[in-house]
C-alpha cells in the first residue's frame, strides 16, 4: 500500500499533448489548485516549487506515465516532489462512483486526486525498475516496428516480382534477406535491366557480397529470364522502384533510378550528377522566369516548354520573346475564335451564336420590362451601347467555361473588367446547359495576354479537347 502520511497536497494531472490539468487537495480534502499546465519544464517546476514551498511534500499522480506523461513526471522528481500512477482501469471504475456523466479533464484531474487522497491502495509506485521497464518497452516496441516493416517491404518485394516474372521470384523470394541479392535489385531491378547488365559482370559485382553464391545465384537468375519470354505491361517500372524501402541515400542511386526511366513509346532518360554546389533560399520572381530563353510549348505551357541555349557573356536579361499588352482588336474578332481556344469550328460557334443570341435578346427585354414595369419609353438601341455584344458574350463565356486562364485574364482580353465577364457567364451558361452543350476544360492555360499571343502565333500544330 502506498504510504501517504507525509503528504501536503494531493496533485492530480490529467495528462495532455500540449497541456496537462492540475488539481491538488490537501489531506483534509481543501482544494488549492485548479489550473491547466502547459507542458514545459519551467511551468510544471514553478507549480510543483511553489506548491512544495507551502504545503511541503508534494504527490504528483498520473493517469498516463508514459508518453505525454513522461515529462512531468521527469519533472517532478528532479523538484524532489514523490510521483505515483493511478491506473486507467482503476480510474474510470472510481470516476463512475462520482456524479455527473461528462468526461472533462478537470473532472478527471480532481477524480485522480481524490483517489490518491482517500484510495491509496490504487496508486502504484514508479521507482526506477518501472523506468527501465519503460526503456525496455519502448525498445521492443521500435524492434517490433523494425521487424513488421521488414517483414511489409519483403512481402512487397516479392508481390512485384510475382506480378511481373513469377520465374525471377521463385529465385529471389527466398533469398530477399542476403544482402547481395537486395543490393542486386537496388541496381538491376528490372528482368531487362539483368540481361542488359550480363552474365560475367553480375558475378564480379556480387562476388565481394556472396563470394561462394555469387556464380550459382547469377545462373539460375538467368535460367529464370529464359523461362518467360513475354513481358508483362509495367515491368519497365522495377527500374525505379526503391527495392530498400527506405530512402535513397546514394547519388548514384538516384541517377540510375531517373536515367533507368522508360516508356514503350521510346523514351530515353539521360541523367548525370552535377557536382557542384550552388547556393540556397534564393527566390525566382516571375521577372526572373520571363528573362530567360524559353519558348513555351502549346501543350500546358506552365510545364512544357523549351530552354534555348544562352552564352555567360550576356548582358543584362533575355529579351522576352513573347508580346506584350493586350491583344489588338483583330485578335478579338478572329483569334479568340481560334479552334484550340473555344473547341470547335468557327462555323459550329456561329451557329451556337446565333441560336443563342436570339434567346439572351428575349431574356434580356423581358429582365428590363420587369424593371420598368411597363412598356419601353425610348426607342430600341437608344440609350448607353453594351460593353459585349451577344457574339462577345457567348466567346467570353465559352473561353471561360474553358478554363483557359482566370476571369480578370479574359477581361483583359476583351477589354473590360471582370464585373461585366462575371455577368456575361450568369447569362449565358444557363443558355448553354438548356441548348445541352456542355463545355468541357481546355489542356491549355494561360497566365497573361502575352501567353495568348504567343499561343496564336506558334503555328505548330498541337491535340486540343473539343468544348461541346
Amino acid at each position: 500500500m502506498f504510504n501517504i502520511d507525509d503528504v501536503g497536497v494531493f496533485l492530480g494531472l490529467d495528462v495532455g499533448k500540449t497541456a496537462h490539468h492540475g488539481h491538488g487537495l490537501t489531506p483534509a480534502g481543501k482544494k488549492v489548485f485548479d489550473k491547466q499546465l502547459p507542458n514545459s519544464e519551467p511551468k510544471l517546476r514553478a507549480v510543483l516549487d511553489k506548491l512544495a514551498a507551502k504545503f511541503g511534500t508534494v504527490l504528483v499522480v498520473v493517469d498516463q506515465p508514459a508518453s505525454i506523461g513522461a515529462l512531468p513526471l521527469a519533472v517532478a522528481r528532479d523538484a524532489g516532489c514523490t510521483v505515483a500512477y493511478l491506473p486507467g482501469l482503476a480510474m474510470r471504475r472510481i470516476a463512475d462512483l462520482y456524479p455527473g456523466e461528462a468526461k472533462t479533464d478537470a473532472k478527471d484531474a480532481a477524480v485522480i486526486a481524490d483517489a490518491a487522497r482517500t484510495m491509496p491502495h490504487t496508486l502504484r509506485s514508479l521507482q526506477l525498475t518501472d523506468e527501465i521497464t519503460a526503456e525496455l518497452t519502448v525498445l521492443v516496441g521500435f524492434d517490433q516496428d523494425l521487424a513488421a516493416e521488414a517483414t511489409r517491404t519483403s512481402n512487397r518485394i516479392r508481390g512485384l516480382l510475382t506480378q511481373f516474372h513469377p520465374s525471377l521470384e521463385r529465385v529471389l523470394g527466398p533469398r530477399l534477406d542476403h544482402r547481395a541479392v537486395t543490393w542486386l535489385l537496388e541496381r538491376y531491378g528490372s528482368p531487362a535491366a539483368l540481361r542488359k547488365a550480363g552474365r560475367r559482370r553480375l558475378v564480379e559485382v556480387i562476388r565481394p557480397k556472396a563470394p561462394r553464391m555469387a556464380a550459382r545465384l547469377i545462373d539460375e537468375i538467368f535460367d529464370a529470364l529464359d523461362e518467360q519470354t513475354v513481358v508483362v505491361p509495367g515491368t519497365s517500372t522495377l527500374d525505379v522502384v526503391n527495392w530498400r524501402g527506405r530512402p535513397l541515400t546514394s547519388h548514384d542511386v538516384i541517377v540510375n533510378s531517373i536515367r533507368a526511366t522508360t516508356t514503350h513509346t521510346g523514351l530515353r532518360v539521360h541523367a548525370e550528377l552535377d557536382p557542384g554546389t550552388y547556393d540556397t533560399g534564393i527566390k525566382v520572381t516571375d521577372t526572373d522566369i520571363d528573362a530567360l530563353p524559353m519558348h513555351r510549348h502549346r501543350f500546358h505551357g506552365d510545364w512544357t516548354y523549351t530552354l534555348r541555349p544562352q552564352h555567360h557573356d550576356t548582358v543584362g536579361v533575355a529579351e522576352d520573346p513573347r508580346p506584350t499588352g493586350s491583344l489588338p482588336s483583330q485578335s478579338r474578332a478572329g483569334g479568340l475564335r481560334n479552334l484550340e481556344l473555344t473547341g470547335m469550328s468557327e462555323p459550329a460557334l456561329d451557329e451556337l451564336v446565333e441560336q443563342l443570341s436570339q434567346r439572351l435578346d428575349e431574356l434580356r427585354e423581358h429582365g428590363r420590362s420587369q424593371q420598368r414595369g411597363g412598356d419601353r419609353i425610348r426607342a430600341r438601341g437608344a440609350g448607353a451601347k453594351d460593353k459585349l455584344t451577344a457574339a462577345d458574350r457567348v466567346l467570353a463565356t465559352v473561353l471561360y467555361l474553358r478554363k483557359l486562364g482566370t476571369r480578370d485574364l479574359i477581361a483583359q482580353l476583351f477589354g473590360v473588367n471582370g464585373s461585366t465577364i462575371t455577368r456575361a457567364v450568369h447569362q449565358i451558361q444557363p443558355l448553354l446547359a438548356d441548348h445541352g452543350c456542355a463545355v468541357r476544360p481546355s489542356t491549355a492555360r494561360f497566365r497573361t495576354p502575352a501567353d495568348v499571343t504567343a499561343f496564336l502565333t506558334n503555328n505548330s500544330p498541337t491535340e486540343i479537347k473539343s468544348a461541346c
